[in-house]
């Protein structure tokens, strides 16, 4: 019989569609957290949100609207990243690694193809994204040891 502390050392169970697609909100829901805060700083703000940087033509976007986006699209390859990790040694530190590899990707790529901003100015933001990954990461990971323990927890007949 496994009891519910064995049960946290092991790797996790695959999830369902309904709790990927809810690991997926709340990947997104975390970048967009990360953006707020990051944007707030200006010397942090991530590439992708700096609109006095972009042509012209999408110097009239929100931030916000362009925040939204980025973290819907950053939340499911969060999940994609999560899937891919599944089966990995130190989950969780890999899965952080992946998702902050893919963030910073983006934002370089966002940077050298749309934005005229200094590399200097974009190297802040990029290192202040570092965490974000590993933070998100973590939270994904912990989440989706929670149908574990609650499954271990039952009574068996």
């Amino acid at each position: 019989m496994t009891n519910a502390s064995q049960l946290v050392h092991e790797r996790p169970q695959p999830l369902d569609r309904t709790h990927l697609a809810g690991l997926a909100v709340v990947a997104a829901v975390l970048h967009a957290a990360f953006d707020f805060a990051t944007a707030s700083w200006g010397a942090t703000t991530p590439p992708y949100l700096r609109t006095a940087d972009m042509p012209e033509a999408f110097q009239f976007l929100s931030p916000v609207t362009i925040s939204v986006a980025a973290s819907c699209v950053s939340g499911v390859i969060a999940v994609v990243a999560f899937v891919a990790t599944a089966q990995v040694h130190r989950r969780r530190v890999v899965l952080g690694a992946t998702i902050s590899g893919f963030w910073l990707l983006s934002a370089a790529l966002m940077r050298l193809v749309w934005l005229d901003t200094p590399w200097s100015v974009t190297a802040v933001g990029l290192l202040a994204g570092l965490p974000r990954g590993f933070a998100i990461g973590a939270v994904l990971d912990a989440l989706a040891r929670v149908p574990e323990r609650a499954q271990a927890a039952r009574p068996r007949s």
